[in-house]
Parts: C-alpha cells; sequence; structure tokens
C-alpha cells in the first residue's frame, strides 16, 4: 500500500507530463513532420539524454540513495545532509566542465568533417543543436540529484512534476518557433532553445522543496568523506551497467542514420518510442522510483525476507498492469498513430512508418518495466555486478540483432531488436536473483504474472476486433471519425480486463480497491 500510494503522486504528475508531452509531439509531427530537421533534432536531443539517463537518473540516483539511507541511519540527518552537500559541489564542478568542452566542441568542429550535400547540411545541423542542448547536461543531472535527496525524504510530487513544466516551455517554443522563421532548421533551433529554458526552470523549481526540509544548499567538497567514496565506489561498476542501454539507443541512432536511405527513419523511432514511454513512465517507472527507497532501506536493515516480499509484489503490480498497456498498443498500433500524430506535414506515409515502430516497441513494455524494478533490486542491495555484466552482453546481442534485422525490416527492425533484447536481459535478471542475492524463489509470481498475461491477450484480440468493426465504419479521417475509432476500443479493453480481473479477485485488484 505504501508503494502505491506513493507511487500514486508520481504516476498522477506523470500522467500529466506525458499528456503535455502528446501535445507537444503533435505540435512537433504537425509543424516538422518526420524530415531532416526533426532527425537532426532527435540526434543532438540523444547525447543530454544518454547523460541523464546513464548518471542523473541511473548510476548517481541509484548510488546515492542507499549510501545516503545508510549515513543517515548510522550518523544521524545533519550527518547525511553535508554528505549531499559535498556531493552536489563535486556533481556541479565536474558537469561544469564537460558541459563547457561539449559546447566548444559542437561549436569548433570544422565545416569539412560534414561533407557536402544533404548530409553535410544535417550534420551541420545537429552540431548547431547539440551546442545549444549541450548545457542541460548540467541542469538536468543536478536536478537528479535533488529529486534522489526528495525522494529519499518522502517527497515526490516536485520532482515527478517537473517533466511537465519542461514540456510547458516544450510547447511554447513549437508554438513560437513558426512566428520566428519559415525554414525548418531554424524553427527546431528555436524549439531547442525553449527546452533549455524549461531546464533552468525545472532545476531551480526544487529548491523551495529543498530548502523547506533543511537540505542544505551551500558549497561544501570533501573529498576524504567515508560515504562519498562509498558512493563513487559503487557509481563505477553501475555506470557500466546502465551503459549498455544508453549505447544501444546510441547505436539504434547511428544505425538507422547509416544504414537506412533518405530521411524519417529517426523521426520515426522517436514518435514511436514516444507513445511506448507512456505505459513505461505511468507504471514501471513510478513504480521503480517509489520502490527504490523502500527496496535500500530494506535491504539496508538486513530484513532480506521483507524485501523479497515487497520485490514479488511490485513485480506482479507492473506486470498486472503493463501486460494490459502493451496489449492495448499492439491491438491499436494504426489508429493511435493516425490520431496523435497524423496532422500537417505528418503524412499516412509517416504513419504506416511509425505504427510498425511502436508495434515493435510494444512487444517490449512489459519486459522494459519490469527491468526497472528489478534493477532497483540489484542496486539497492549494493550487487552491481549481475547487471553490469548481463548489460554488456546485451549491448553485442542488440548490435547483432540490429544489423540482422535493420535491412529487411528497417527502422522496425531495430525496434524489435531492442524489444527482444530487453526481454532477455529481464529474465537473465529475474533467473538470478534467487542465487545472486539470497532472496527465495521467484516461481510464486509465475502463476499470477501468466494469468495477468492470458487476461491482456484475450482483452487485446476484443480490442482489435472492436476497432476493425469501428474503422470499416468511419473511414474518414477526421478528427471526430479519428476519436471514434480509437477511445471506445480503449475504454472496452481497460473494463474488459479489470472487471474480469475483479470478478477473479485478483490480489492486484484488492490493492488498487483499497488504494
Amino acid at each position: 500500500m505504501s508503494i502505491l500510494r506513493s507511487a500514486s503522486v508520481v504516476s498522477g504528475a506523470t500522467l500529466l507530463s506525458r499528456v503535455l508531452g502528446m501535445a507537444r509531439d503533435i505540435a512537433c509531427a504537425s509543424l516538422l513532420g518526420a524530415g531532416m530537421a526533426w532527425d537532426a533534432f532527435v540526434i543532438a536531443w540523444r547525447v543530454p539524454n544518454l547523460f541523464r539517463r546513464l548518471l542523473g537518473e541511473g548510476a548517481l540516483s541509484s548510488a546515492f540513495i542507499p549510501v545516503f539511507s545508510g549515513e543517515r541511519e548510522r550518523a544521524g540527518r545533519e550527518a547525511a545532509f553535508r554528505f549531499f552537500a559535498s556531493v552536489l559541489t563535486l556533481l556541479s564542478l565536474l558537469l561544469a566542465a564537460v558541459t563547457a568542452v561539449g559546447v566548444l566542441l559542437a561549436l569548433l568542429l570544422p565545416e569539412t568533417l560534414f561533407g557536402t550535400g544533404a548530409a553535410g547540411d544535417k550534420a551541420r545541423l545537429t552540431m548547431d543543436l547539440l551546442a545549444i542542448l549541450f548545457p542541460y547536461v548540467f541542469l538536468i543531472n543536478v536536478m537528479a540529484l535533488f529529486m534522489a535527496i526528495l525522494n529519499t525524504e518522502g517527497h515526490f510530487f516536485a520532482p515527478a512534476i517537473a517533466p511537465a513544466v519542461l514540456n510547458v516551455f516544450w510547447i511554447t517554443g513549437t508554438l513560437v518557433s513558426p512566428f520566428v522563421s519559415e525554414d525548418p532548421a531554424e524553427r527546431v533551433k528555436v524549439v531547442a532553445a525553449f527546452i533549455l529554458a524549461g531546464g533552468v526552470v525545472q532545476m531551480f523549481m526544487q529548491v523551495p522543496f529543498l530548502r523547506a526540509r533543511g537540505i542544505p544548499l551551500r558549497p561544501r567538497l570533501d573529498l576524504s568523506h567515508p560515504a562519498l567514496k562509498r558512493m563513487l565506489l559503487l557509481m563505477f561498476p553501475m555506470i557500466l551497467g546502465l551503459a549498455p542501454v544508453q549505447v544501444n539507443l546510441l547505436l539504434d541512432t547511428l544505425i538507422a542514420e547509416a544504414f537506412i536511405p533518405g530521411d524519417g527513419a529517426n523521426s520515426y523511432l522517436f514518435y514511436g518510442n514516444r507513445l511506448m514511454q507512456f505505459p513505461l513512465a505511468l507504471v514501471g517507472i513510478a513504480l521503480g522510483v517509489v520502490a527504490f527507497p523502500l527496496f535500500s532501506r530494506l535491504a539496508k536493515a538486513g530484513r532480506r525476507d521483507e524485501l523479497s516480499g515487497k520485490f514479488r509484489e511490485a513485480l506482479r503490480l507492473t506486470f498486472f498492469l503493463s501486460l494490459p498497456a502493451a496489449a492495448g498498443l499492439l491491438a491499436l498500433d494504426r489508429p493511435l498513430i493516425e490520431l496523435i500524430y497524423e496532422w500537417g506535414k505528418f503524412g499516412p506515409g509517416d504513419t504506416t512508418a511509425t505504427a510498425r515502430v511502436l508495434f515493435l516497441y510494444a512487444v517490449g513494455i512489459p519486459a522494459f518495466c519490469g527491468l526497472q524494478i528489478v534493477t532497483r533490486l540489484y542496486y539497492a542491495s549494493e550487487e552491481v555486478k549481475t547487471p553490469v555484466w548481463t548489460g554488456a552482453a546485451m549491448v553485442f546481442v542488440n548490435l547483432g540483432l540490429n544489423l540482422l534485422l535493420v535491412g529487411p525490416m528497417r527502422e522496425g527492425g531495430l525496434a524489435l531488436a531492442t524489444s527482444l533484447t530487453a526481454v532477455l536481459n529481464l529474465l537473465i535478471l529475474v533467473a538470478l536473483v534467487p542465487r545472486r542475492l539470497g532472496l527465495a524463489s521467484l516461481w510464486g509470481v509465475v502463476g499470477p504474472i501468466a494469468l495477468s498475461a492470458a487476461l491482456a491477450a484475450a482483452m487485446g484480440f476484443a480490442v482489435y476486433a472492436l476497432g476493425g468493426f469501428l474503422a470499416s465504419r468511419f473511414p474518414e479521417t477526421t478528427l471526430v471519425t479519428k476519436l471514434m475509432r480509437t477511445l471506445p476500443p480503449v475504454v472496452v479493453g481497460a473494463v474488459l480486463y479489470l472487471g474480469v480481473a475483479l470478478l477473479l479477485r485478483l490480489p492486484e485488484t484488492r490493492t488498487l480497491r483499497r488504494r
């Protein structure tokens, strides 16, 4: 109940962010479509996001939370806050240096490296956008540390609402850009500048909540602090463990650019991934964020049986919510893309390509969500070797699948490779939990997850059939007909899944009903 209560706060704020994100993506698709300018933006935006996921929301948070929790238990709250001040000072200095180097490289690379023609124009635009967006590396990673300590202190709302603030700035930039220039390249630069402004507001809006809890923000650097050394020792293998996922994303981007002729491949991957991220954020990330401090406290206290039970509960709830989300996206891939993106410069051909990407990403949604839970269990237990080695192996698996599938399936092959790699990674990590962490066997979760999967499959077939019937009755492409082809199947699917689950009295429904 404590996990679900806190997760509902995170999930509610995340829902607002995702709704605004959907509005943002609609505006971008309508304004820029899936051409050269948006491809360049997607490539440039990948770099600050790589740092965010690898460092801020990845290794930094995963190492800071258990060490901070342990320091607070051992030496008290004030000592833990002094440790936080040292981390913040060191992080700010390192990020400032990295940001300065990144911006200078993007600005000073010689023009001869970019080549000529359309490919050279795209490369130059990518570097210009990277110079604008690179300072976001500093902003988002400092904010991630703020988010980590607020979550540890039991405050989840301000960190969770921050992405919604960024989306407001992003939407504003998209609406303003047509008044600045008719050139798509100039328009996308305006959007990038507004994103950077949103990053500044994101970071500083956490400060009042930090001060309200007495958390100091004064510079303090104690490199000899034992807790700081422990955190850095934890971070290094965590970075190695998280790096494969980010390397895979970067490889997807580079392979799409190098192996798929013409423009649009990275845009299709971006738009399809955005819809896949919706259930991942509302289910996997929300549950993972609030479960991690609980896992850390139980692991520090040596309460292994309780830790095992909480992990099994979180895993069952994750699959109970993510499986129908995946089934719904599989059944309604094209109607959803038509409704959300097919406006302005985003045409039917773009819809077909993006729907194929979304379908193949949706295959992996339960695995993506499950990984948010199981990796945090390993990090909370300070057993980082297993995620490191499995993640490193997954780089080669994903690369091999990418090269195998990109030829016959274009960008769809890259999406399928990502999903299959996530499924394999999850199976390996879950199978190794009893041996590596000394927890009870997880066979008890197989039955409930299998039942949820059966219900989700039945729901998906019903939704697909209803969607096909409505498509034959409402073939026009107006907003009303697109809504008629999409919303009724969504409502019917949700009612059907939850209704049958309630009739079967699944334990997850009892938890949801109590909440």
